[in-house]
């Protein structure tokens, strides 16, 4: 019978020769080029040259590299030039998208912030434990899953080009999301929200300039149920306000885009997902505030429902901070925790309620009612009565 060949990637059996007080460990490696090669490795004692022949296998075996990755590349670098593969692929992640993939993984690889950072770590010598040792300095369960996701994903480029024999981001335990309850705002406490946002936006006593921003952009919030980035991207060409005469004729919104999330003041003519770009039916109190706004708002060039005192659009992070400031000076234990994204639970929970959960999750801009029922949602616990049937398994029995 022939002599099974050895598959690529292992060693043959180790033989020993001692010099003076010199131990030599050598065996056969099958390298990735196919071809078999002798290595050896020494010791003061026999262990220790096993354990230095078999410790160069393991980092050898597969580790090539090309021209683009090498064993030797840090893990840093490694990011880099996946961010880089990222944004040249056919199906390349928007800008936008690649600049948070960035952020999100600086926080493991930075030196600065981390006594041993990930990112200072040859490819080939970091192991599964290290990988978890880095994500476990990250502050949050979200930002772990996020930064475990890229780092597999970083790794399976080095897997690719043979420079590593696997990808040890994949070997990590996975990282379980903890749920939490769903955070809405109680239809009772709404009508209080909205006389403190008014009071301070318009009233005497705010510091700065007074304006309706606020007050109107949390009742399209109510509304539509947007996320902010979509309401303040809103142009005056996206709404219909004006009957044309036809008997079915309903005011509506279009959600054409949105603000850039990075901080800079830019309009993207997308939405976060394929499914965000949607048409809606407005209620009459958003209709009312849409059509008094539009009459006494200055005129902008670019067509803005909200738009700055210079006619530009706002960023996100400028209303989430104008919004941090209401909820700080109310002192309203039902403005507790609330942010822009609680409107938009607040509103699938009640679509949800008196309608159906796939038109809460139509209104979202969701692809299915999954994420909406997981995380938007907000269900009262369901009573279950069944007293009847299981009185008669005593009754019955106490009759006889």
């Amino acid at each position: 019978m022939a002599r099974q060949r050895m598959p690529v990637g292992t060693y043959g059996q180790i033989s020993y020769t001692k010099t003076g007080g010199c131990w030599k460990a050598r065996a056969r490696f099958h390298d990735l080029d196919g071809v078999l090669r002798r290595y050896s490795k020494s010791g003061r004692t026999k262990t220790e040259a096993r354990n230095n022949l078999t410790s160069f296998f393991h980092e050898h075996a597969g580790s090539f590299g090309d021209d683009l990755v090498q064993p030797t590349t840090t893990v840093a670098q490694l990011v880099k030039i996946w961010l880089e593969e990222e944004a040249k692929s056919d199906d390349a992640p928007r800008p936008e998208t690649l600049a948070k993939y960035a952020t999100n993984l600086a926080n493991v690889l930075d030196p600065e912030k981390n006594a041993q950072p990930l990112g200072a770590y040859e490819i080939r010598r970091v192991r599964p434990a290290i990988v978890t040792a880095a994500l476990d300095r990250l502050p949050s369960t979200d930002m772990k899953r996020k930064a475990r996701a890229n780092l597999k994903r970083a790794f399976d480029l080095a897997v690719y080009h043979e420079a590593i024999p696997d990808n040890p981001a994949a070997k990590t335990p996975p990282i379980t999301k903890v749920k939490s309850p769903v955070r809405t705002i109680q239809i009772d406490d709404i009508e209080v929200i909205r006389d403190k946002v008014r009071e301070w936006s318009i009233g005497a006593n705010r510091p700065g300039p007074r304006n309706h921003d606020m007050p109107d952009l949390v009742d399209l919030l109510l509304a539509t149920g947007l996320r902010i980035g979509e309401v303040i991207g809103l142009r005056w060409s996206d709404i219909d306000l004006l009957p044309d005469g036809s008997d079915d004729w309903k005011p509506t919104l279009s959600v054409t885009g949105k603000i850039n999330s990075s901080g800079r003041a830019v309009r993207e003519d997308w939405t976060k997902t394929g499914n965000g770009i949607r048409v809606f039916v407005l209620p009459a109190f958003a209709v009312a505030m849409l059509r008094v706004r539009k009459m006494g708002q200055k005129p902008n060039s670019i067509d803005a429902v909200f738009a700055t005192r210079n006619g530009t659009w706002y960023t996100t992070s400028n209303m989430q901070r104008a919004w941090g400031k209401i909820r700080d000076a109310a002192g309203l234990p039902e403005l507790e925790g609330v942010t822009f994204h609680t409107f938009r639970r607040t509103v699938a929970t009640q679509i949800d309620a008196v309608l159906d959960a796939e038109r809460a999750a139509g209104q979202l801009g969701h692809g299915s009612t999954a994420v909406t029922e997981a995380s938007y949602i907000n269900r009262s616990p369901v009573v279950v009565d069944a007293s009847a049937a299981t009185e008669l398994l005593v009754s019955r029995s106490a009759t006889t």
